[in-house]
């Protein structure tokens, strides 16, 4: 009997310790991801005047070299990632967005697109994990210094 009780004692602990490691993993997983709310504190608490575009996505400007670059914010639906994206115009004809796509080459990982009504817009993707306002701040420099470096390349 005393024997039954230590396996089935063992067995509890065993299943306990297993739930847990469930249970951490996926606490770990989300540690350090931006929600809506946190994203725009963020942009905020690094010196930006946020202004919301829609309940999930917020703008900032940042002003480089004479331009004025009004950058978007906002997770993905699977809060994987947060997309930083600047609209650059509506006019794009096959030449310009040929040369754009081979500057993408040079700007990676942010990116020249064209959406389905025509807007060109250049975008950066940043992983939403272990996220710090450095690692935000960084990401948007880098996206607003690739928008003024290829100003010629978009620019009407």
């Amino acid at each position: 009997m005393t024997r039954v009780r230590t396996t089935a004692a063992v067995l509890s602990l065993a299943l306990g310790i297993g739930v847990y490691s469930v249970v951490a993993a996926g606490q770990v997983q989300s540690e350090g991801k931006l929600t809506s709310d946190t994203l725009k504190k963020s942009l905020s608490d690094l010196g930006y005047e946020t202004k919301d575009l829609n309940e999930k996505k917020v703008e900032i400007k940042i002003t480089k070299n004479g331009f004025d670059v009004p950058i978007a914010a906002e997770i993905s639906p699977s809060t994987n990632y947060i997309w930083l994206t600047v609209f650059l115009g509506t006019d794009v004809t096959d030449a310009k967005a040929g040369k754009l796509i081979r500057r993408n080459f040079k700007v990676q990982p942010s990116q020249f697109y064209v959406t389905e009504k025509g807007s060109l817009m250049m975008a950066i993707p940043v992983e939403n994990r272990s996220m710090s306002n450095a690692v935000l701040r960084r990401a948007l420099d880098k996206l607003s210094d690739d928008v003024v470096s290829t100003n010629e390349d978009w620019k009407d």
